[in-house]
């Protein structure tokens, strides 16, 4: 590897400090200069590096020169070649597979590369996804031949460069709610098929505003299309109220017609006592239900016992309330079953205080909470929750 390479970057210890960056990634070929068996594998490490030019930095250190004997040293090996990803602070990754031809190398760095695409493979996925309450602006790759488990390699190195302007996410053209989302209508979808059927790139700003590219599908091209977005500044005022919210009224003996002639589950909160009382409450409800504000098989509604009384929560078999409890209740009004989980109120100690301490302990146990619940919500809609069966609808109370 000479000097004048310019795919790949000859290293000694002073190169290595002045030009090894820990914000990229370096593909490093350790060899010995003369070394005729190595000549093979260089030829297929340089085209390797031609390829990717756009997503790594390509070094290769000659262990024959006393210059980068500690570099040598340190990897403890003369003849080896490692992948550096210093952004996912992850150790360097020896690659261990052959080197006659270049396709599996760049297999290797394709997998290994790190990735800040967040997969919306599934429906709760996509959904926690676009309710994420975020200062950055989604950008959605939408692709016809979507993975469910990883990026393309292109997506993966525009997400970790823009990691700190951008959202990033990838999903495949059949999730016609996302889609929506970032109204891409049939009439732009048809467009874009004429021109590119495999892909297109969508970017939706925190303000609403969505923009679509239909460019050429390479790294240069779509990095200089968002180059040309000058960051919107959000406050967190704006960010709460661009959030989506799910309706979530109070059960009442009039209301609870409606609700009680649903079909589906009908998700009732049973608090202390009421959202107006206590509007912290509102925080853990609206988290938690978010990913399931589309879905049809759940309605949500809170019960305030503290005006419903103890019989409300007796029909259910108690437990929430008295101890500083939060139950909540999945009731199929139809079949009369229903399924119930309990969560700790304990994230309320720390609620806007201004000590950091018990600020750190309400959002761990208010994260602890949400996810309590969302699992709950979750194995509802798989089928894994053993339902219960209660005699009678409870009565309520005007």
């Amino acid at each position: 590897f000479p000097r004048s390479d310019r795919t790949v970057t000859k290293l000694n210890v002073k190169d290595w400090r002045t030009k090894v960056k820990e914000d990229q990634m370096w593909l490093v070929m350790y060899y010995e200069d003369g070394s005729s068996d190595q000549q093979g594998t260089a030829d297929n490490f340089r085209e390797v590096c031609k390829r990717m030019a756009h997503y790594i930095k390509c070094g290769a250190v000659d262990c024959s020169d006393s210059k980068s004997e500690n570099l040598c040293s340190a990897r403890g090996s003369t003849k080896d070649i490692f992948l550096f990803a210093y952004k996912s602070h992850s150790r360097p990754v020896k690659y261990e597979g052959p080197t006659t031809e270049p396709a599996p190398l760049r297999r290797f760095v394709e997998k290994k590369y790190p990735s800040f695409v967040h997969q919306c493979s599934s429906k709760k996925q996509t959904e926690q996804y676009v309710n994420k309450r975020s200062k950055l602006p989604k950008v959605v790759l939408f692709s016809a031949s979507s993975s469910s488990h990883t990026a393309p390699l292109l997506f993966k190195a525009l997400a970790k460069r823009f990691v700190a302007k951008y959202l990033f996410a990838q999903a495949a053209w059949t999730d016609s709610w996302l889609k929506q989302e970032f109204k891409l209508s049939q009439r732009k979808e048809k467009k874009t098929a004429r021109k590119h059927p495999k892909s297109v790139v969508a970017m939706k700003e925190v303000n609403g505003q969505v923009h679509h590219y239909y460019g050429k599908m390479d790294y240069k091209s779509i990095g200089t299309w968002l180059l040309k977005f000058k960051p919107v500044k959000v406050t967190d005022q704006d960010l709460k109220q661009a959030t989506p919210k799910t309706k979530v009224e109070e059960l009442t003996k009039a209301s609870s017609r409606k609700y009680f002639s649903s079909a589906g589950f009908v998700v009732l909160f049973v608090l202390p006592t009421s959202i107006d009382a206590m509007p912290a409450y509102e925080t853990l409800i609206q988290r938690s239900v978010a990913p399931y504000r589309k879905d049809k098989l759940f309605k949500f509604v809170c019960v305030d016992t503290s005006k419903q009384g103890r019989s409300f929560l007796d029909a259910f078999g108690g437990a929430a309330g008295d101890d500083g409890t939060i139950a909540v209740v999945a009731l199929k009004p139809k079949s009369l079953k229903y399924a119930k989980t309990v969560t700790s109120s304990a994230w309320l100690q720390g609620q806007g205080t201004g000590k950091d301490n018990l600020k750190k302990q309400h959002k761990v146990s208010l994260d602890s909470s949400t996810k309590e619940i969302s699992s709950f919500l979750e194995s509802l809609l798989s089928g894994g929750q053993k339902l219960s069966k209660i005699s009678a609808l409870p009565v309520l109370r005007s």
